[in-house]
């Protein structure tokens, strides 16, 4: 069921885990729960998304209508070719030193996003390897 505000809720009550609703939604933001056997939705963790915050590539943004979607959704494939050729290039010309660079910094982005959901949650950092 759909609320007002956009927001899916699922009544467990009535879900039979058939899974067409799954099969059915074009964003894959529903899937099923292993434990309990019903659908499961996306609900925006009520209002404010917490993927949108941990994502260490900051690649998600959330969408009030489905046209600013597609059209954030063309300009990401409109990128995909050029990217391709970048990496192909750098691998070509064997250009390791770049593309670990890369990988370094994507790593560091991610443990930075990693140490900032800790401090939320109260969580004591682990002591840096030497």
């Amino acid at each position: 069921m759909q609320s007002e505000n956009g927001i899916i809720s699922v009544d467990e009550k009535k879900c039979s885990a058939c899974d067409w609703c799954i099969q059915a939604c074009p964003y894959g933001g529903i899937a099923l729960d292993p434990e309990k056997r019903i659908a499961i939705a996306c609900d925006l963790c009520g209002g404010e998304p917490k993927c949108i915050d941990s994502c260490p590539e900051e690649a998600l943004q959330l969408v009030s209508d489905d046209g600013t979607a597609e059209k954030t959704w063309i300009a990401a494939l409109e990128k995909i070719p050029s990217e391709i050729e970048r990496l192909n290039n750098l691998v070509k010309k064997k250009e390791w030193a770049t593309m670990m660079a890369e990988a370094e910094e994507r790593a560091k982005r991610t443990t930075q996003k990693l140490e900032a959901i800790n401090k939320r949650k109260n969580i004591p950092e682990k002591p840096k390897q030497t």
